[in-house]
């Protein structure tokens, strides 16, 4: 029997089943972070545009014959995007922990909804020892190796921030996928993508420590480094960009398949046709 939408539900602009779906949904542990994902997208759109402002200025103080006036204006407005540079770089750094740190959280509510789903579907097992194993199976996946403060922390750590940090976005979004056909037409490369564009922005440094203590470079060399580097970083921004778009999505699409809205049609009380009876 339909049963109305409650005032609180009313209010909010959703049916009851969707307001159930949407508890089932936090008290699992899923949270969208729609909000986080717009300004870290933005974060990183400003990030790419600031390194390729100073791609430009750095490759034609490298390359073009310039006036000493012109050289002048170049180099005091690539300085400028040095310092502003920071500022961004640091608060985009904070949302993209936190947007993985919630990455991570979901897909654990992901296996602990498909685990829950499992078992409640499932006949009694009869033999105690097979079902522990059964659960055993089914709730400890590569991601349990990722705690949620590792998926920031890995970055950290000496030697192994080379090869962790990629493991546990890989381990989020292999729990994240969803059975639909239409969700799974994004292909892994997104996240290797982002970890090769992110390893050559950490060798960029080391190089041209090295290059300037080896020897003298001359300056023109110098910013032709420095313009390499920066078109370095603003190809990793962009690809960041992608491979976070693409794990919201992912892990949207996966949430809309564990606690679906069913929206119930509103069924009369009685017939339009019948009269009430005396």
């Amino acid at each position: 029997m339909y049963a109305p939408p409650s005032e609180a539900a009313r209010g909010a602009g959703v049916n009851e089943p969707e307001a159930g779906a949407h508890r089932d949904a936090l008290a699992s542990g899923y949270q969208a972070r729609s909000l986080v994902l717009r300004v870290l997208c933005g974060l990183l759109i400003v990030n790419a545009l600031l390194l390729g402002l100073n791609f430009g200025a750095c490759a034609l103080t490298a390359l073009a014959p310039l006036a000493a006036d012109q050289l002048d204006a170049l180099t005091w407005f690539s300085q400028a995007l040095v310092k502003v540079h920071p500022a961004f770089q640091w608060v985009r750094v904070f949302f993209f922990a936190w947007f993985l740190v919630g990455s991570n959280k979901n897909a654990r509510a992901f296996v602990r909804a498909s685990w829950a789903a499992d078992v409640a579907g499932s006949e009694e097992l009869a033999d105690e020892e097979e079902d522990e194993d059964r659960r055993e199976r089914v709730r400890r996946p590569v991601l349990f190796g990722f705690s949620p403060a590792s998926m920031v922390w890995w970055f950290l750590v000496p030697i192994f921030n080379l090869f962790k940090p990629y493991s546990a976005v890989k381990a989020v979004w292999n729990a994240s996928l969803p059975s639909s056909n239409r969700a799974q037409n994004e292909s892994a490369a997104v996240i290797w993508q982002w970890w090769l564009a992110y390893l050559l922005t950490l060798l960029f440094p080391i190089r041209r420590a090295v290059l300037l203590l080896a020897t003298r470079v001359p300056f023109s060399n110098q910013n032709l480094f420095a313009a390499l580097q920066n078109l370095a970083g603003c190809a990793a921004a962009l690809f960041t960009l992608r491979m976070v778009q693409a794990l919201h999505q992912r892990q949207r699409l996966r949430a809309a398949e564990l606690w679906p809205a069913q929206n119930e049609p509103r069924m009369p009380s009685q017939p339009l046709n019948e009269s009430p009876a005396p």
